[in-house]
């Protein structure tokens, strides 16, 4: 019987150990947030990033340029149904 517990109580652990990794992170980072030049350390490094990406989206040629759309597009949709069914079986 005490393995049937031990099969019943593995996805409440496995749920437990997430939320305290979470918890765990979210303390870490507000810590580091704290910081007096953490924060602008972090807009400045996202806002370069963003530069950086429209260079690239700039120099880029059409038919590159249509695939990092599309790309930034798909990244930014909801999810869809990923299961196709083949029903002509």
């Amino acid at each position: 019987m005490a393995w049937m517990k031990t099969i019943f109580e593995a996805p409440f652990r496995g749920l437990a150990v997430m939320v305290h990794v979470y918890a765990t992170n979210r303390r870490w980072v507000a810590a580091r947030m704290a910081a007096p030049r953490a924060r602008a350390l972090m807009k400045g490094a996202i806002a370069v990033t963003m530069v950086v990406w429209i260079v690239i989206w700039l120099v880029a040629g059409e038919r590159q340029r249509a695939r990092l759309t599309e790309a930034m597009k798909s990244f930014w949709a909801p999810p869809t149904q990923s299961i196709e069914t083949d029903t002509s079986k």
